[in-house]
């Protein structure tokens, strides 16, 4: 039984040594441990916030993106109207542009034909009709 004495005494002295010389790694698990049993609930509404925010997080995010969509969406339209719009410009300004070009010549046509006997009349009523300066070469 004396044995048994002596040998609880030395691993004693010797945890005494050691506790000494390492202290801070026992008082470091003690704080841990009186912190979460002080904090472990505090922990869980902890949790529950930040999962809260996650959740608030992705509806701000799919809100923003689903806005973004629909102002795509409102400017392809737009962009797609303005291109038509712009297509039939052209085309009416190009059947206007035809008919005023036939439009003249045929007014070139039949002022050559009525004053074909006086060339410097055909001029002047050339130059009047069509905004020339007729200056006159003799």
């Amino acid at each position: 039984m004396n044995i048994s004495w002596i040998a609880i005494g030395a691993f004693f002295k010797k945890a005494w040594v050691w506790l000494k010389e390492y202290w801070q790694l026992p008082f470091l698990i003690a704080y841990t441990l009186i912190m979460w049993v002080f904090f472990r609930s505090k922990a869980n509404n902890a949790i529950e916030i930040l999962e809260t925010t996650k959740d608030s997080y992705k509806k701000q995010i799919e809100a923003i993106d689903g806005a973004h969509k629909e102002e795509i969406a409102k400017r392809n339209a737009i962009i797609e109207e303005y291109t038509k719009i712009i297509e039939a410009i052209e085309k009416e300004y190009d059947l206007e542009k035809k008919a005023l070009e036939t439009k003249k010549k045929k007014e070139v046509k039949k002022l050559v034909e009525e004053n074909i006997e006086d060339p410097k009349a055909l001029a002047e009523m050339i130059s009047e009709e069509f905004g020339f300066n007729y200056t006159g070469t003799e």
